[in-house]
């Protein structure tokens, strides 16, 4: 996990970093612990983002509550995988109806999640 922080040493900023992902010892992305405000209760999940940028998997943790459980689908969260840092997923991302806040949450959190990548890419 250190190297990764030396390289992109936003990640500490972005949000929680909390594990790195890795196959056979060697290090292929980073899972970020994400916690947003749905409405009025609080939502947590996991953000696995490749070394690319790229998101591999949104997971739920804690829906907060039955609107939250909403979006806790296969359907819905299968939608982030493969988009980074210059998708705008709030145009390609389409919520749940009757779960709004709670979609513009994983919004919000997958946003923050990329942001190492965003900063990466307008440096250049």
């Amino acid at each position: 996990m250190k190297i990764l922080l030396l390289i992109f040493p936003a990640l500490l900023s972005a949000g929680t970093l909390y594990d790195t992902l890795s196959d056979g010892g060697v290090i292929t992305g980073y899972r970020y612990l994400a916690s947003e405000i749905s409405k009025d209760v609080q939502m947590q999940f996991e953000v696995d983002i490749d070394l690319g940028g790229n998101i591999l998997k949104v997971q739920i943790i804690d829906a907060g509550n039955e609107f939250g459980e909403k979006v806790n689908t296969k359907r819905f969260l299968k939608r982030f995988i493969g988009h980074n840092a210059s998708s705008n997923l709030r145009k390609k991302i389409d919520g749940i109806t009757g779960a709004t806040y709670s979609s513009d949450a994983i919004i919000r959190g997958c946003e923050k999640a990329l942001l190492p990548w965003k900063q990466s890419i307008k440096s250049k």
